[in-house]
């Protein structure tokens, strides 16, 4: 089995395909970041992405999904507060230019 770096780019691919839920996430040094799980959200451990979103500097590309970090975490969806679907915050930023989440 391929070591979890080597899934991630697989693992982000899938997340904006399937357009998966995805939450702000606020970390240790209290900056927001976007959370996305792969599946249903059922409070419980899941392999977890944290990203942003960027504008991109490549002619073509509009959005650079930027992976911050990527682990197991156990999740308690009861204290999450607000989901939207992955394409919301990438049409969000598509339109106001700007970092996702701010």
């Amino acid at each position: 089995m391929p070591t979890a770096s080597l899934r991630l780019p697989e693992l982000c691919r899938r997340l904006i395909l399937s357009n998966a839920l995805t939450w702000e996430s606020r970390d240790g040094n209290e900056k927001y970041n976007l959370a996305s799980i792969e599946g249903a959200l059922v409070s419980g451990e899941h392999d977890t992405v944290i990203y942003y979103l960027y504008p991109s500097s490549s002619d073509g590309v509009d959005v650079e999904f930027v992976v911050v970090s990527s682990y197991r975490k156990a999740w308690n969806f009861a204290h999450v507060k607000r989901r939207d679907k992955i394409i919301q915050p990438i049409k969000k930023f598509y339109y106001q230019r700007h970092r996702v989440p701010k």
